[in-house]
């Protein structure tokens, strides 16, 4: 029998983790606080028998995305709030209600647990889809917030929220300075930041980040090369 790894004993203590976190997920406290928020959808007209539902397609009730910006600052099960945030996400009206929603997006992916991977890429991509010059600061504070997990090679903590994050940054074309930030983050190899970070830069369509990224045309890694020529056409 092999001698255990250093690495072995992470990979145990993480499924421990994850394991006890998935207990939390499904409790009569949820289900209690999930019949509360089906009465509301209720006298919407909705007849569900549960909220997982109303993530099975887009949604374009204006009515649900705001009762789901309702419910989403009070929701203490985390079950709910997964459900409530994917809602809000999905929804083509959510920009009727801007600042709201970037309010509790930003909530949302700031003060969940890291476990809560999904529940925070729900919050990025809201972020993503309602950026704009006026937030700047506060995407590029979490575009350079690299204390999160990375993905392990289980992906028991895998995050996908930081990337669209990054990508935001890509819609903030008043900003003169956003090009020498993007560059940076063009060495970080985490998650797929480096790849959304030449994606932005190609969204952003300044020359400033040609140098940057012409030399990326030549890169070992496939994607990164598909990705810089895709950018460097755009400029």
């Amino acid at each position: 029998m092999g001698k255990t790894t250093d690495g072995d004993r992470i990979r145990v203590e993480r499924r421990h983790v994850v394991d006890e976190y998935n207990k939390t997920l499904h409790t009569p406290e949820q289900e209690r606080e999930e019949q509360l928020i089906i009465a509301d959808f209720r006298q919407l007209g909705y007849d569900i028998d549960n909220i997982h539902i109303l993530t099975q397609e887009i949604v374009d009730d204006v009515n649900i995305a705001k009762l789901a910006l309702d419910w989403l600052p009070k929701i203490r099960e985390t079950g709910n709030r997964f459900y409530m945030i994917h809602v809000l996400a999905s929804s083509t009206k959510v920009a009727q209600f801007k600042e709201e929603a970037l309010a509790i997006a930003f909530e949302q992916y700031r003060n969940t647990n890291p476990l809560d991977h999904i529940i925070r890429t729900h919050a990025a991509n809201i972020i993503l889809k309602l950026a704009d010059d006026s937030i700047y600061r506060e995407i590029l504070a979490l575009a350079k917030n690299d204390t999160q997990q990375d993905l392990d090679e289980d992906g028991l903590f895998g995050m996908s929220e930081r990337p669209l994050i990054v990508r935001a940054l890509g819609k903030m074309s008043q900003r003169s300075e956003v090009v020498d930030e993007l560059v940076r983050l063009l060495d970080d190899k985490r998650g797929g930041v480096c790849n959304e970070a030449i994606r932005a830069l190609g969204d952003l369509r300044n020359s400033k980040a040609l140098p940057y990224l012409t030399p990326l045309l030549h890169s070992d890694d496939s994607y990164v090369r598909n990705y810089a020529k895709t950018a460097i056409a755009k400029i």
